[in-house]
This record gives structure tokens, C-alpha cells and sequence, in this order.
């Protein structure tokens, strides 16, 4: 049987507003994006925010309110302007922060909320960092366990880098006599922690020599050849040809549209895999 095209407009129209009128009435039609993380199901913090859940699209707004952080702390904790800090998204905080080899993006503001209100969240998911700032406010206001507050500590982008020499003295084969001692950096002497911009330390930035083979924000693509990664390895692992060498890593992850710490993981397998 031939529907006449009138009939079937108006069939149409039945099915989509018939459909919206059911949703409505088991409140199930929602015209407005949610921003709410998904809940603990079990356990002592059932029907809670879960922290892990926290999206880039949220703002600081979005979780004081959700999570009932002051504003205030947030803002100390991260940097934000003093003239309306809730409307700062968190997409916005890896180029805010750009300058350090860490991520400082949503997985920070994931581990700063739990900390602060005692959530549940797995510290071993991944690495994730915090501005002294934000390190303070948790020792001041948090009720860390001995287990967290190391993590913390171990956690805080903008420190210093600092090398313990120590000194072995070499001999003269021909005569047996030790001459001059000579300084040596030895590789269990280096505190590897993170250097932030302005730190006026005068000691070699270590973190970002090609030697390292540390894939960072100021790895190029130079870099990666040069510890071993292949082009076709790339591209087999990202689906796109090695650009040109002289890139930026992250600078040119940012120009694709792709996740730079997932990229930096999955490059770092690469690297690890040449040695």
C-alpha cells in the first residue's frame, strides 16, 4: 500500500513529538548538557561525586559547586583571576600551563578535589601533579594519609632540579700517585624532580637533554629520531607520517586535535623499545 507523502509527514511528526511526550512524562527528556560526574554505586561514599569522573568541559564553578570546594581554594590552588575564576574552564589549564613537562590539565584538578574532600581515587592510574600552590592548600585543609601526602610531595611541578656531586679520585697509571679529583654527577645523585620556568637554579635543565630519552613538551621530533624511534613505528602507532624534525611534539599534537599525555605514552613506549 502507497502512503501519500502528506500522510506520512504527519506520521512523522507523530513518532518524534509522541516520543518527546512519553520521555517528559517519565522525565526522561533533557534539553540541557549535565555536567555532573558519575556517582559511587557502593561502599561508604555510595551516592557521591566520583572525582575520576571530573570532565575537561567543566568549569571551576562546576566543581565548587559539585564537589563543595570553596572558590577560593581552587583558585589559590591553580592560578586563576581574581575576577570570575568559576568561569574558567578546565580544558584551558594545559596551556595555561604550558611551560611544564607535566600535565597540569583535568587528571590535576582529578586528584586535587579527591584529596581535598577525602574521596576515593586511585593514585596509581596515573601520574598526575600539582602546583606548589595547590600541594599547600592540600597540606593545610586535607586530611592526607601518610600515603598521600607523600604522593604529594613527590607530585609538585615547578621544583628545582639538584645534583649531589660526588668526588673519586683517579690515579696516574704511571706512577700510581692519585691525581686531581675529579667531580662526578652520579646518576643515584640526581633528584629528577620538575623544573618550572624562572627558577634561577644555574644547574643543567637534565629533564629535557636528548640523552634522557624522556618524551616531555619540549621533545622534538628530532629527538625521538635520534633515540631511535622509526617513521614507520610512528606512524604505525599514530596513523599519521613523522613530521618535520624540528616540531614540537606536543605543538603539533595540539595541531592534530589528539590527547598530548595519551601520544606522550604511547611515544615513550616507542622510545623505551629502540634502547
Amino acid at each position: 500500500m502507497k502512503i501519500a507523502p502528506r500522510f506520512m509527514a504527519i506520521i512523522v511528526l507523530l513518532i518524534v513529538f509522541g516520543g518527546i511526550i512519553v520521555s517528559a512524562a517519565f522525565d526522561q527528556w533533557v534539553t540541557t548538557t549535565t555536567k555532573e560526574p558519575v556517582k559511587f554505586k557502593d561502599g561508604e561514599f555510595a551516592g557521591q561525586y566520583n572525582p575520576a569522573d571530573i570532565r575537561g568541559s567543566y568549569t571551576f564553578g562546576d566543581v565548587s559547586r559539585l564537589f563543595n570546594i570553596p572558590i577560593e581554594d581552587l583558585a589559590g590552588a591553580y592560578h586563576l583571576p581574581e575576577s570570575d575564576p568559576a568561569a574558567v574552564a578546565l580544558k584551558t589549564l594545559e596551556d595555561r600551563f604550558i611551560e611544564y613537562d607535566v600535565d597540569l590539565g583535568t587528571s590535576s584538578i582529578r586528584l586535587f578535589t579527591a584529596l581535598y574532600t577525602g574521596l576515593p581515587f586511585d593514585l596509581t592510574a596515573q601520574d598526575s601533579y600539582l602546583l606548589p600552590e595547590g600541594a599547600e592548600v592540600l597540606k593545610e585543609k586535607a586530611n592526607l594519609t601518610p600515603e598521600q601526602l607523600e604522593y604529594v610531595n613527590s607530585h609538585v611541578a615547578g621544583v628545582a632540579l639538584t645534583v649531589e656531586p660526588t668526588i673519586q679520585p683517579t690515579s696516574d697509571p704511571a706512577t700510581g700517585v692519585n691525581a686531581a679529583s675529579t667531580l662526578v654527577a652520579t646518576k643515584s645523585a640526581v633528584t629528577r624532580t620538575l623544573q618550572g620556568p624562572g627558577t634561577g637554579s644555574g644547574i643543567p635543565d637534565l629533564e629535557h637533554t636528548p640523552t634522557d630519552r624522556l618524551v616531555s613538551g619540549r621533545t622534538t621530533f628530532k629527538n625521538l629520531l635520534d633515540w631511535g624511534v622509526k617513521p614507520e613505528d610512528f606512524l604505525t602507532t599514530t596513523s599519521y607520517e613523522m613530521p618535520s624534525a624540528n616540531i614540537l611534539v606536543k605543538d603539533w599534537a595540539t595541531a592534530k586535535g589528539l590527547s598530548f599525555p595519551t601520544l606522550k605514552t604511547q611515544l615513550q613506549i616507542l622510545v623505551d623499545a629502540a634502547k
